[in-house]
Formats: structure tokens, C-alpha cells, sequence
């Protein structure tokens, strides 16, 4: 319990410190909070809570800047949370998205358009 205490304030911190003109990577990260029991485990369907936010992470991602940074944020979070890269995979399809980023861990995200 203290360490989703502590997460959710390192993300909030992060997010309201951040000037950015796209996405930030702590809004994103907030975003995504719900759908880290499957990202990390799978088992099941996904919560419509969680199908909810990448719907709406999918309308937020516009424009080749907020895409790679979206990117870079999904490989540095998916590193630092220890998700399953296939249950990540699998999340848009499940949620009926198509995510204009790739996800994988070896996406060279400078190169996302």
C-alpha cells in the first residue's frame, strides 16, 4: 500500500513539474495507473476503468512530438514498473484502440512519425 502511496505522489509531482507543450510522462504514467495489474500479470480482460484512459491517451496522442514522447515514456515506465511487453501488446486490441505508437521494448522511438 505505501508503495502505490509513493508511486502515485512521484507521478503527480512529476506531472505538475513538467512545462511540456505535449503529453507528459507523468500524466501519461497517471494515465495508465489502472491498467498496471494487467500490464504486469494479464490474466483476464482488462478493466473498462483502464480500457477508458488508453481511449483517452489515444486521443491525446497527436502530432509526431507527443507520439515519440509518448513512446519514450511507455518503454521508460514499462522498464521501471517490470510489465509484461506482450500483455502491453495486447491492451489496445482488447480495448478496441489503435494506439499510433508502437509497443515494444526495442521501439527506436525517434523514429516514430
Amino acid at each position: 500500500m505505501a508503495k502505490s502511496v509513493l508511486l502515485v505522489l512521484m507521478v503527480l509531482i512529476a506531472f505538475y513539474s513538467c512545462s511540456c507543450s505535449a503529453i507528459s510522462c507523468g500524466s501519461l504514467t497517471l494515465d495508465l495507473l489502472p491498467c498496471l495489474p494487467y500490464l504486469r500479470s494479464g490474466g483476464g480482460d482488462p478493466s473498462s476503468f483502464c480500457c477508458n484512459e488508453i481511449k483517452q491517451l489515444n486521443a491525446a496522442i497527436r502530432g509526431k512530438e507527443a507520439r515519440q514522447g509518448a513512446c519514450k515514456c511507455i518503454l521508460q515506465q514499462g522498464k521501471r514498473y517490470n510489465i509484461n511487453w506482450n500483455n502491453a501488446k495486447q491492451l489496445p486490441g482488447f480495448c478496441k484502440v489503435n494506439l499510433p505508437v508502437p509497443v515494444s521494448p526495442n521501439t527506436d522511438c525517434s523514429r516514430v512519425s
